[in-house]
Order: structure tokens, then C-alpha cells, then sequence
């Protein structure tokens, strides 16, 4: 399934640099990577003319937050990358990475 999105390209830049100042570049890899595996859809940006992996928005933040416990990044940070995702941290306390159930 494709989506199509018709959002500006001034936010989408703006959400970008304002995500990727918070977001250490490591964990931007591993969200790429983590969409990727568990992509429900496809959106197509009619602006960018690009295709991106749509994945469950409560399962990634639960993935992102735990990236980045795991890996001692500071409170701050972490408050940061938590208030940029509008939604609960996975599901009743864990998130599906790969089709395996994972305890947050």
C-alpha cells in the first residue's frame, strides 16, 4: 500500500533538522533500519517524490527509547527524543521488532 502525503517541504525540513540535532546519528541508523524491517506500508511524499516505510509509530518509539538507554545517553536527550513521538511507548509494555514480541 502507498499513501500519499502532502505535506510541505519547508516542515518536513524543519521536523528533519530538528529531529537529527536531538537524535545522535547511530540511532538515526538504527531507526531507518528498524523501519525497514517492520514496515506496514509505503508513503509516497508527493513534494520529495519519495517513497518511505511506514511502521507502527508506538512500537518505534518504544525501540527508540530503548536504543538509547542501552546505549547511556543522558536524560536529557532522552526527554527529547520521548516528547518527538505524539503517542504511548509501545503496547502494554512491549513493541514487535522483526515479528518478535519485546519487553520494554
Amino acid at each position: 500500500m502507498i499513501l500519499k502525503t502532502n505535506s510541505s517541504d519547508a516542515e518536513n525540513r524543519l521536523k528533519i533538522i530538528v529531529v537529527e540535532s536531538i537524535i545522535p546519528e547511530f540511532l538515526l541508523t538504527e531507526i531507518q533500519a528498524f523501519k525497514a524491517r517492520n514496515s506496514l506500508a509505503k508513503s509516497y511524499s508527493i513534494q520529495n517524490k519519495e517513497i518511505t516505510d511506514v511502521c507502527c509509530s508506538q512500537c518505534l518509539k518504544a525501540f527508540v527509547l530503548n536504543q538509547a538507554k542501552s546505549q547511556d545517553l543522558n536524560k536529557k536527550t532522552i526527554k527529547s527524543i520521548e516528547k518527538q513521538f505524539d503517542c504511548e511507548i509501545g503496547h502494554d509494555g512491549y513493541y514487535i521488532d522483526n515479528e518478535e514480541l519485546i519487553k520494554t
